[in-house]
């Protein structure tokens, strides 16, 4: 029970670490930014008067839903906003994190993996190829840079071209987050096609319209399929989790609510998505940007702090030290008295999944295929074995060590029954044994002044001489007597010298009885009333009773001595020796108990 329950604590906490609960995140307010009568642009409206109507909306800023880790993790992040030089990548970067902290989730670890409908991937990949071959466009035109993406150059757009694309998958989303649904289709967006030494900050989606969204992986070419370009992005465990995809493969995530980027350069040529984005009903999504403006709590603008220059500022993402990604712009000068505080927090190395082709469950109508969850149930799975052989381990070594005791003990019970299998054959007369014999001895003359010894041989004696008849009818019951009176040794065995003069007596008596009768009669006397011979046959039969008796008696002895014997050789033939004795011995007294004479007198009554 107990390493059943060590297994149990330990195989709960493995699961506690890969799977957060389903708890309630975020923070619902009492009346949303537009009942209040905010419906303007940030900085339209002085700070003072904004924190007015957060505490009108009821904003709190409290969120008991949230497990420890996660919590911890969003608390400490606000020490590396902070300590953000400039005002406006201090104010994206709090927008950013009041959005990720305040807004609910609809599942329990915030995204995760699933095949994309077979036919729609091979349409949309053939038209990846022949834009490539045809030359992609510039993503926008070309207009300006992209903020959030660096590289060596930058995306390209290749045109899906495909106008029921979200029909086709929304009920992939809505059977997903069902909590979410009936889901509103925002934007499909692709195809987007990155290129090489590409990264992405960290950031979340536009509160009001790409809440529950995935990202349609349609093809890559990398340098090594060994080296993937993973999608990261934080769970509601509070964990960093890199996935990367294969073609085929749709990555379904909160992306309103977890904050995803790619934090490494992109080796290999070009790596193509579609982005799919719905939105919830208002009901149950009453979050806007004017919303998340007002859920900013007091304190956000603490100095030191300045307008001047840019910092590291990237527009809506998250730049502080925690989330920083390759080709990000250096700190300014004026920042760098401030160390990274935080360092990326990445899952364990089982949850860093690269995951194979056609990996995962297959669907079987009950929800889509899951990827990630099926590795990382095949982590803990793995785990789990692990840490059942360890246990089986350790018992094995507790068996043997038992193992050993045992035989040390029967060794020791070993040496001490041939000890007393000596003491007892010395005792019975029988030659020593240097072993303890499990088989039935010989039954051992009666020593002198052993009790035991000579009810045994006795009952041996008397069990190998009677031939029972019927219900085992016996012997007469002067035989008997004589017989138990004569058998084996003992306190009470008499000699045969005593034996023969018994006789002898009991001869002369007899004779003298018959001359006395044989007188008697020749002068003329009546033979002895009737109560007269009842008294004497009453006494006769008393006299048989009590050599009945002792011949019980010595049975009896008998039977415990073969029992006991049985015990202590723990022997098969013993045992069976002794239950035979045993049954001869009921059948005997059933039998004498039906013979017995009646005896002829008024008080007297039939025994049977």
């Amino acid at each position: 029970k107990s390493t059943l329950h060590s297994m149990a604590v330990r195989l709960t906490f493995a699961l506690a670490a890969a799977c957060a609960a389903g708890a309630e995140l975020g923070e619902t307010p009492l009346h949303s930014a537009a009942h209040v009568g905010f419906t303007n642009r940030w900085g339209e409206l002085s700070e003072s008067k904004r924190l007015e109507l957060r505490d009108k909306a009821g904003w709190k800023w409290s969120f008991p839903g949230e497990p420890p880790a996660y919590r911890e993790w969003q608390e400490s992040r606000t020490l590396e906003i902070n300590d953000l030089y400039h005002y406006q990548e201090r104010l994206d970067n709090w927008v950013q994190y009041t959005q990720v902290r305040s807004v609910r989730n609809f599942t329990r670890l915030g995204f995760d993996v699933v095949d994309a409908p077979p036919e729609l991937h091979a349409q949309m990949r053939q038209k990846l190829l022949d834009g490539l071959k045809k030359g992609p466009r510039q993503e926008m035109g070309g207009r300006g840079k992209l903020q959030g993406i660096y590289g060596e150059s930058a995306p390209q757009f290749v045109d899906h071209g495909e106008p029921g694309l979200l029909g086709q998958l929304q009920p992939l989303h809505e059977e997903w987050a069902p909590e979410a649904g009936p889901l509103s289709p925002a934007a499909a967006y692709g195809m987007r096609v990155y290129r090489r030494g590409a990264s992405l900050a960290w950031h979340a989606d536009r509160v009001d319209t790409h809440v529950i969204s995935s990202i349609f992986h349609i093809d890559h070419k990398y340098d090594n399929e060994s080296e993937p370009w993973p999608i990261e992005i934080e769970g509601h465990d509070g964990l960093r989790h890199a996935v990367s995809l294969k073609p085929g493969q749709m990555l379904l995530y909160e992306s309103a609510k977890c904050p995803h980027g790619r934090s490494t350069n992109l080796k290999g040529d070009w790596y193509a998505s579609i982005f799919s984005h719905f939105t919830p009903g208002s009901d149950i999504w009453p979050y806007t940007m004017q919303d998340v403006w007002l859920a900013v709590p007091p304190g956000w603008d603490t100095p030191p702090i300045t307008h001047s220059g840019s910092g590291r500022w990237a527009g809506a993402f998250l730049t502080h030290d925690a989330m920083e990604v390759p080709g990000m712009p250096p700190r300014d000068a004026r920042e760098l008295h401030h160390p990274p505080r935080l360092r990326p927090r990445f899952a364990p190395d089982a949850e860093k999944l690269a995951l194979g082709p056609g990996g995962g469950l297959a669907s079987s109508g009950e929800g889509p295929s899951s990827h990630y969850e099926a590795e990382r149930a095949a982590a803990a799975k793995a785990a789990l074995a692990s840490l059942q052989a360890e246990e089986a381990a350790e018992e094995k070594q507790k068996i043997s060590a038992l193992s050993r005791a045992v035989a040390s003990a029967s060794a020791a019970a070993k040496a001490a029954g041939g000890a007393a299998a000596q003491r007892w054959a010395k005792a019975a007369g029988a030659p020593a044994h240097g072993e303890v014999d499990l088989t039935l001895p010989a039954a051992p003359k009666a020593a002198p002044g052993s009790a035991i010894a000579g009810a045994l041989q006795r009952a041996l004696e008397t069990a190998a001489k009677a031939k029972p008849k019927g219900f085992g009818l016996g012997k007469p019951r002067q035989k008997r007597q004589a017989a138990a009176m004569g058998g084996g040794g003992g306190e009470d065995a008499e000699s045969s010298e005593q034996a023969e003069a018994r006789a002898t007596q009991a001869k002369a008596a007899k004779k003298a009885r018959k001359a006395n009768h044989i007188k008697g009669m020749a002068l003329g006397k009546q033979p002895k009333s009737a109560t007269a011979q009842a008294e004497r046959r009453r006494a006769q039969a008393a006299a048989g009773d009590e050599g009945d008796e002792l011949f019980e008696a010595a049975e009896e002895a008998g039977v415990v001595g073969l029992l006991a014997l049985a015990l202590w050789a723990l022997s098969p033939a013993a045992l069976f020796a002794g239950g035979c004795v045993l049954v001869r011995r009921c059948c005997l007294t059933r039998g004498r108990s039906l013979t017995r004479r009646k005896v002829k007198d008024d008080r007297s009554e039939d025994s049977v």
